[in-house]
């Protein structure tokens, strides 16, 4: 392609927006602030944090073709968590954390089975799965995770189902 058609196509995608045509072009962000209370009623899930949390956002994830995903962010004890929901047909990772992990550790918090994920920069995640009503739950901790916390924090957090 000529450097002169290539400068007409850069100036024209520049000038999209300034001429209200780029408008239709952009997708929707399917992430929105949310209630617990909101949260609950898409999920079914009461997507509780501890009493003393601070900075607590709830948000929902929403779009075609996938179970809308609820999360949780809050600062507990000078951490900082986020922790989330999603109905799935499958086990699924859906902490968002892309970590080369440096330790990785299967446990079972009854009636969920879980797998702990640890980089070496002190990020962290808890992954659970309640298999009887299709939840993937994942908990990730920032900057100071050790399987120790993440499994103290499940328990406070995790739901109950009325099994053990």
């Amino acid at each position: 392609m000529n450097k002169r058609l290539l400068s007409l196509l850069l100036v024209l995608a520049l000038m999209l927006p300034a001429l209200g045509l780029a408008e239709g072009l952009l997708l929707p962000n399917p992430t929105r602030e949310a209630s617990r209370e909101e949260v609950l009623e898409v999920t079914g899930v009461n997507l509780l944090v501890p009493e003393k949390a601070t900075e607590v956002r709830y948000t929902l994830i929403e779009g075609a073709g996938y179970e809308p995903l609820a999360q949780a962010h809050f600062v507990f004890q000078q951490a900082e968590y986020i922790w989330r929901v999603q109905m799935d047909d499958a086990p699924n990772d859906i902490s968002g954390m892309y970590h080369a992990w440096q330790s990785v550790t299967h446990v079972e918090q009854a009636p969920f089975t879980g797998t702990l994920c640890l980089s070496e920069s002190g990020d962290g995640v808890a992954l659970w799965r309640y298999e009887k009503e299709g939840y993937n739950f994942s908990l990730a901790m920032f900057n100071v995770a050790t399987d120790e916390m993440l499994l103290e924090m499940s328990r406070l957090l995790l739901p109950d189902f009325g099994e053990e």
